[in-house]
């Protein structure tokens, strides 16, 4: 078939007509920037949860869309602080848990906790399950931020301890 204004090209051929590019794959009027999850109570996120988190209201919270490991981390957290206001966001590659417009904790995709503390921290990082939090590999965050091990964090002590850590630099 030839276009009235395809004009033939140096060798004499005339180009195919160029196609419009369609995305067959997203039916229309879909949003393709917010991936579609299951509620929370109707079974377990997509598996994708992690990667792409959507936000969803729970009770008075914002909450974050994840696998189930760190939900249930998270939900611990959330049911150990005291009334305020309270909310997930996505944050260095974690879900960080923000108490009155500040991040105390965030839960990452390994189970540690991150957790925001005071500056004067070295008698924190005495304790066994915590270490210096890293960006990477090697590139300390410096002080004020606390990794706790997961393994740790199964003792519910444990948890209640570097929670109330991180409220009382909340409040300082």
């Amino acid at each position: 078939m030839r276009m009235p204004d395809a004009k033939p090209s140096a060798s004499g051929q005339i180009p195919a007509p160029r196609r419009r590019h369609r995305a067959l794959h997203h039916p229309p009027g879909a949003d393709i920037h917010r991936p579609t999850t299951r509620p929370l109570d109707g079974g377990p996120a997509e598996p994708y949860a992690d990667r792409h988190p959507t936000t969803m209201l729970r009770g008075d919270v914002m909450t974050v869309m994840v696998g189930a490991a760190r939900r249930d981390l998270l939900d611990q957290v959330l049911r150990r602080l005291p009334a305020g206001t309270v909310r997930e966001v996505p944050m260095f590659g974690t879900i960080a848990v923000m108490f009155d417009e500040s991040m105390l904790v965030a839960a990452r995709k390994d189970l540690c906790l991150l957790v925001r503390v005071t500056a004067d921290d070295a008698h924190l990082l005495a304790r066994p399950e915590a270490t210096r939090a890293e960006m990477g590999s090697g590139r300390s965050m410096g002080p004020g931020w606390i990794r706790v091990d997961p393994d740790a964090l199964q003792d519910e002590g444990t948890l209640d301890f570097w929670v109330a850590e991180a409220l009382r630099r909340q409040a300082a």
